[in-house]
């Protein structure tokens, strides 16, 4: 697990740049990083990495959101299998948008 680690000589380098090491500006991931911390603060170096792997878990997706991104590739394969198969017709491959009053 990464700790953060506090510059060995503090500059008004590193403070300007201390801020990229969290996620707070960040609107999803702003509260699944202060219950993480709060869960490290709680459990300590020690236990932290097995008592709050579920909360890693949920900040690192929320970052990288790696699971979205897969199932935007498995649907876009799922499309073109359809095309190539004849199931879906090229010139319109992508559903019809609902109307523009709709919610």
């Amino acid at each position: 697990m990464d700790y953060q680690v506090p510059p060995h000589i503090k500059t008004p380098i590193t403070d300007i740049f201390s801020n990229l090491h969290n996620f707070q500006n960040h609107p999803d991931c702003a509260i699944r990083e202060l219950e993480l911390v709060d869960c490290l603060e709680a459990y300590g170096p020690q236990h932290a990495e097995r008592k709050c792997r579920v909360l890693m878990a949920d900040l690192k997706e929320c970052v990288f959101r790696t699971k979205q991104r897969h199932r935007l590739v498995i649907m876009s394969g799922e499309r073109h299998r359809q095309v190539c198969d004849g199931e879906r017709d090229p010139a319109n491959k992508y559903a019809k948008p609902p109307p523009m009053d709709t919610y």
